[in-house]
């Protein structure tokens, strides 16, 4: 799954979910013992939280931070600061960082350098270039705070099907087509989006006559990024006690359903990257997908 700046746009969320936002970064990055203190309309109070250092002298120690989250359409203005970096100062913080979507404005970055000359704590800045270069680095939080709409429909459907067990149909499906972008989901969603067309009942002469033919080749380059098994894949760990073998598999397709059980085995040739193989298995609300490519001998 591959984002850029330009996929994370704050104008998607609001003051509150910026805040909610910042609080699950700061839990990638490990901090711990938080409170989020949840603010009013104007951009919210605080974040506080500890983070544990390791000296290789002096052992670990744990440092207090505290975090201002300031939602704004222009610069963050001095007079949003003042009280709260009184505020550190009263608690002995070690550390003092305003994250902010925008930028501080010039008042604002002249009164928080000077301050810095006095202060006992370090103070840090997080501005919206910043916040989106961390971001970057954790897909699943740009999925949950910024991703479009194809991307939010796609991963119901994987939740519709793991907890409903339907498939989506093929008018869906047919949309789908026209619309995805293959760059924009991990491993496991177009794995899932390969597995629910070839379960499907397509059939090019049914089709509405509304309806192009369509298929879901256009997923293989994106799937073999994600190469992540050994080849051949060993059926027998994917369909357990059914006796699988690639050799017999009819279609280049075969699934198998059962309590609350599910297995899905496809392989698929292309041209200089080699014989592809892909295995889904769905076991109660949980599934995991297999990826491994027999790549032609030079």
């Amino acid at each position: 799954m591959n984002f850029e700046e330009s996929d994370i746009n704050f104008d998607r969320i609001d003051w509150r979910q910026f805040e909610e936002l910042c609080f699950d970064l700061l839990m990638k990055y490990q901090y711990h013992d938080m409170i989020w203190h949840q603010g009013s309309a104007d951009g919210g109070r605080d974040i506080e939280g500890l983070s544990t250092v390791i000296n290789p002298l002096l052992g670990s120690y744990t440092e207090k931070w505290f975090f201002e989250c300031k939602f704004y359409t222009g610069g963050v203005p001095m007079d949003e600061l003042v009280s709260k970096i009184g505020w550190a100062t009263a608690h002995r913080v070690k550390h003092f960082v305003l994250i902010t979507n925008t930028h501080p404005t010039k008042d604002t970055w002249d009164y928080l350098n000077k301050t810095q000359e006095m202060a006992s704590f370090k103070i840090h800045v997080i501005d919206g270039k910043k916040i989106k270069l961390r971001l970057l680095a954790f897909p699943d939080l740009i999925v949950k705070y910024f991703a479009d709409d194809t991307v939010a429909w796609v991963k119901n459907l994987v939740r519709q099907w793991l907890f409903q067990k339907a498939l989506p149909e093929v008018k869906t499906l047919a949309r789908l087509a026209e619309i995805v972008d293959p760059a924009k989901f991990a491993k496991e969603e177009l794995v899932f989006l390969m597995m629910a067309y070839q379960s499907s009942d397509y059939d090019e002469d049914d089709l509405p006559i509304d309806f192009e033919p369509f298929d879901f080749d256009f997923l293989w380059p994106e799937i073999v990024k994600y190469e992540n098994e050994k080849y051949p894949i060993n059926l027998n760990d994917v369909f357990l006690s059914q006796d699988r073998d690639w050799l017999h598999l009819r279609l280049m397709s075969s699934t198998i359903e059962q309590l609350d059980e599910f297995a899905f085995a496809m392989q698929h040739e292309i041209d200089d990257v080699g014989h592809i193989q892909i295995t889904l298995r769905r076991t109660g609300k949980q599934f995991a997908v297999k990826i491994a490519i027999n790549k032609p001998q030079p």
